[in-house]
């Protein structure tokens, strides 16, 4: 099943938090800022809560006349949650830069630099189900469809399906 390009952009951008794990949450009956069935974020249904990206510091447009949106730094974190089993954990947010640019073809890049978690649904490239934590440097693009191609994943990863199963 496909994720719809809002959900899918949606997701990829808002989780941006650190590689630093804070505690485990314990299990309730609450919704969360993001349910992600079984089978698109892991093989299990994938809560994410507390999730917000950078804010917007700048906006241009580039000499190739494609859209250029800058974000910088933010503080917060982010909670993953296994909904079969309850069990949970959390990073803190160290800040992140995201420079975003928008194709006339409709293609879009995404270059985090800093702490992201990154979700890959079956229909991406890799193709997930998979997520991971990570503190570095992620390049992806998404097509005008809501594919994601990762182009680019640059250092410490944790696996946030192996840590919730």
């Amino acid at each position: 099943m496909r994720m719809n390009r809002f959900r899918r952009l949606a997701t990829a951008t808002m989780l941006v938090s650190a590689a630093t794990i804070v505690a485990a949450q314990p299990a309730s009956a609450q919704e969360h800022d993001v349910e992600l069935p079984a089978g698109q974020g892991c093989d299990f249904a994938l809560g994410l809560d507390n999730i917000e990206g950078p804010p917007l510091r700048r906006e241009f447009t580039d000499r190739n006349g494609n859209q250029v949106r800058l974000f910088a730094g933010k503080s917060g974190a982010v909670i993953y949650t296994n909904l079969d089993t309850g069990k949970s954990v959390s990073f803190q947010s160290r800040g992140t830069n995201l420079r975003q640019t928008s194709a006339t073809t409709g293609t879009q890049t995404f270059e985090f630099s800093g702490h992201v978690g990154l979700v890959q649904f079956p229909g991406d490239v890799p193709p997930g189900p998979s997520t991971t934590q990570l503190s570095g440097r992620l390049v992806f693009t998404t097509d005008s469809g809501g594919v994601t191609n990762v182009q680019k994943v640059e250092g410490n990863q944790i696996d946030i399906c192996a840590r919730l199963a």
